[in-house]
């Protein structure tokens, strides 16, 4: 299942509605690629905690993961920097006073290094 993971700090999420960009994220995929994007999921990982190196700072950061499978885009190389651009609008106005990285990284997984399932739970049984 092609997927983004919106890594974020957590320290930022008041100021910020991450699902709401985690959807914008999405829809600019969806400009540029030619699966169904039913089929895309979105993880949202607030990390409480985080250092760049060696320096203990009070930067934020904001990583956006893009996974999928090759050959799905009409031009991959558009993704890394429409991805940045909606993440950048998402933050300029409203993270004030704090320096935020963003980073976004395209990873391609194999077709036949995934395998996907769909379980459910019997009826009557506690989950």
């Amino acid at each position: 299942m092609p997927h983004i993971r919106l890594e974020y700090s957590s320290d930022i999420a008041h100021v910020i509605d991450f699902r709401k960009l985690a959807l914008d994220v999405l829809w600019e995929i969806s400009q540029n690629v030619t699966t169904d994007l039913t089929k895309w999921r979105a993880s949202l990982l607030p990390a409480g905690e985080h250092v760049f190196g060696l320096d203990i700072s009070q930067d934020a950061f904001i990583h956006v993961e893009v996974v999928d499978f090759p050959d799905q885009y009409h031009s991959e190389n558009l993704i890394p920097g429409a991805v940045l651009n909606v993440v950048r609008e998402a933050v300029k106005d409203v993270v004030i006073g704090r320096t935020v990285r963003v980073t976004v990284e395209v990873r391609h997984i194999a077709p036949e290094g995934y395998i996907e399932d769909v379980v459910f739970a019997m009826p009557g049984q506690d989950v």
